[in-house]
């Protein structure tokens, strides 16, 4: 899914022929030096693009290798070996910005062991084909308390499961998914039977809804009570027989499903970069809220590239609307910045908190004629939520994937006064009211009492203790 080989780039394969040692100086007499590990070529692969390699395989995506260990040299209880590739930059027209995750190439079973052959091509192997998929129609993450304010809406009606068969047998299996929550207990269980699998070869992945299309369960995730974040786990479990096949580790593929203080459409891992062209050209990312928030930060992920050189100003930016544009707000300039660690996002606070609501849309300004190389997940397809302006017009993106930026809300608070401890904080939600019911989150007292009032200043309702108001007798309109 990303930036295919060029055919100047190579993949190569090396052994490790004399490991590292010391040696006596030459020049120095009496004197010892490091001699470097030496690694020897045995095998390359040329580079060039996806289209180009099914054309020359039979239309497959994985070209089978059998490569013999046959020299004495390598006899060896220490024997290692190590894949390395040669990469090129394109030439392009924009200002050089050269990232990582370009000439992408795709390793998988490599496999070292006696008496092999090269009639070897099957595996017995039952096996997922794609990660696990997020319980969420596109998207990865969200806010819970923006969830549950009407889950519905948000879910998936089913997943999109890739089962594969790598011999050339059928095989009878069984398929089931469970969901737990934080404590690891189960909350969720779908069965899907058994079922006999055909060879990839013959008819490709399993077809068979039960497993390839397994629907959701009805309110997955359980009791829905109100709380700062929730973390889940949804696990798809195939088995081949009663003991699994020869490759079991690839018979369980899981899904975090994390809800947090943030909307995410990406699954955190940049397949490729993002970017315009133009000076004062504009990107936006559209998120549908849950419910009234505030805006507190907003996440980036730029891809390192060579010589920083997309380190560059640019400006954070946040509209209600994009035609006509209704801005909510505008950063000072700030600079791209990378994280310390891999795939993690760097957060640009806000200089005050925004309320918001329904929809808004956060992106960027940019300064120059830069190319900010935002990371692009390819897999996650967004690509309806994702709008562009470089020359005075928002127009829709015609990449498909997801841009790797992330709203960050808050809780909203209410600070306390003289008679209130000033350490204690309130969260009132959802704002406004859904299903008849307001919830109340008080940090440190269980002792309280609520009331509210009309416009008019009278006072219309009256709770104690409780943390769920049922409001089923109000009028719809505004309360204090």
């Amino acid at each position: 899914r990303g930036s295919a080989p060029r055919d100047r780039d190579t993949l190569v394969l090396e052994f490790l022929h004399t490991p590292g040692y010391w040696a006596e100086d030459p020049d120095n007499p009496g004197e010892d030096i490091w001699i470097d590990d030496l690694w020897k070529s045995v095998w390359r692969a040329q580079g060039e693009s996806l289209q180009e390699f099914l054309l020359k395989n039979d239309n497959v995506f994985f070209k089978r290798v059998a490569i013999k260990v046959e020299d004495e040299v390598y006899f060896r209880n220490d024997f290692q070996f190590r894949f390395r590739n040669y990469a090129s930059f394109p030439l392009t027209k924009t200002p050089d910005n050269f990232a990582g995750n370009i000439s992408i190439w795709n390793v998988d079973y490599i496999k070292l062991d006696k008496n092999r052959s090269v009639n070897d091509i099957f595996y017995y192997d039952i096996a997922f084909a794609a990660p696990a998929q997020s319980i969420l129609k596109d998207l990865q993450s969200m806010p819970w308390s923006h969830y549950i304010a009407n889950p519905q809406v948000r879910h998936r009606s089913s997943f999109d499961v890739a089962i594969i068969n790598l011999d050339n047998f059928i095989y009878n299996y069984s398929y089931r998914y469970f969901i737990t929550d934080e404590n690891n207990a189960v909350i969720r269980n779908y069965s899907g039977g058994t079922w006999n699998i055909a060879p990839f070869f013959q008819q490709g992945y399993q077809s068979y809804q039960p497993h390839a299309n397994p629907p959701l369960v009805p309110n997955p995730l359980g009791t829905l009570t109100p709380a700062p974040s929730r973390h889940f786990r949804v696990y798809h479990v195939i088995r081949e027989g009663n003991t699994g096949d020869e490759w079991t580790r690839n018979d369980t593929i899981v899904f975090n499903q994390v809800f947090d203080n943030y909307f995410a459409y990406d699954n955190g891992t940049p397949d490729n970069g993002y970017g315009l062209v133009g000076f004062n050209a504009q990107g936006a990312v559209r998120y549908i809220l849950g419910r009234a928030d505030t805006l507190e930060a907003v996440q980036f992920y730029f891809n390192p590239t060579l010589h920083d050189q997309n380190q560059v100003l640019f400006r954070v930016k946040v509209w209600k609307n994009l035609d006509p544009e209704e801005v909510l707000y505008l950063s000072e300039p700030v600079s791209v910045e990378f994280a310390p660690q891999l795939n993690q996002f760097v957060t640009y606070n806000l200089d005050v908190s925004i309320p918001v609501s329904d929809t808004i849309f956060v992106g960027w300004q940019q300064m120059s004629n830069a190319f900010l190389n935002i990371g692009f997940d390819a897999l996650s397809d967004a690509s309806q939520h994702i709008f562009y302006n470089s020359f005075g017009q928002w127009l829709p993106t015609i990449y498909n994937g997801a841009l790797m930026i992330r709203p960050l809300f808050g809780p909203q608070l209410i600070t306390g006064s003289d008679d209130i401890n000033p350490k204690e904080t309130l969260t009132i939600f959802p704002n406004p009211v859904r299903h008849n019911v307001l919830n109340i989150e008080l940090s440190l007292s269980d002792d309280f009492e609520a009331q509210v009032f009309d416009i008019t200043g009278k006072q219309v309702a009256f709770y104690h203790r409780q943390t769920r108001l049922d409001v089923s007798g109000l009028p719809n309109g505004m309360y204090f």
